[in-house]
């Protein structure tokens, strides 16, 4: 993981993961999973920024002082400060969009409702253009977990394991779900394994 931060920068490593996996002799999807976990490392550490209308307006400020209204400069503007794209377009959405009836999730998958038509092609650009925050990239993340659970259950299934799956467990009243519960424990070298995540 670190050797591929060091390499590549987590900014343009998608664009890069064909590249890296065959300099880490690393299968695609690997080197992906690796990239993804640098991201979601680096949204955690990110994650204060969220609702602090300070910092949000000094960004905002920093923003408007160059006079660029293009839409490529929300976009340009967060790789020069190592945000995430769809991150400072949703910063900027809650300083000057946002009334009682709407919150910043609403507006970023209903665009149209951006009144001015610089701001809303900005915004439009960083949620077409960002690989590692936003709507599209949940619901890719969605689609894949979804895809491995199947792929899962189906495994499960076919070595006659049985298991018990989040949907059968929160209708038995469990809060906190694993993806998959094994009904019977297995063993795994000298590991006992009584749940599977399949992210």
């Amino acid at each position: 993981s670190s050797g591929i931060n060091a390499e590549y920068g987590d900014q343009d490593a998608v664009s890069c993961i064909s590249e890296a996996s065959k300099l880490f002799r690393c299968s695609h999807n690997t080197v992906l999973a690796i990239f993804m976990q640098i991201v979601q490392k680096k949204l955690r550490k990110l994650s204060y920024l969220n609702g602090d209308q300070r910092v949000q307006t000094d960004h905002w400020k920093q923003f408007t002082s160059q006079g660029d209204s293009s839409k490529e400069a929300i976009y340009n503007q967060a790789r020069k400060m190592g945000l995430p794209p769809v991150m400072l377009a949703k910063m900027f959405i809650e300083l000057n969009e946002l009334d009682k009836n709407q919150t910043s999730s609403y507006i970023l998958r209903n665009v149209h409702v951006i009144e001015n038509n610089i701001f809303r092609d900005q915004v439009k650009y960083c949620l077409e253009n960002d690989d590692q925050f936003g709507p599209s990239i949940d619901l890719i993340k969605k689609s894949i977990g979804e895809e491995y659970e199947l792929i899962l259950k189906d495994k499960l299934t076919f070595m006659n394991i049985p298991f018990k799956d989040e949907n059968i467990l929160r209708d038995q009243g469990y809060d906190k779900t694993p993806d998959l519960l094994l009904t019977v424990p297995i063993a795994i070298g000298d590991h006992v394994v009584n749940w599977i995540e399949s992210k």
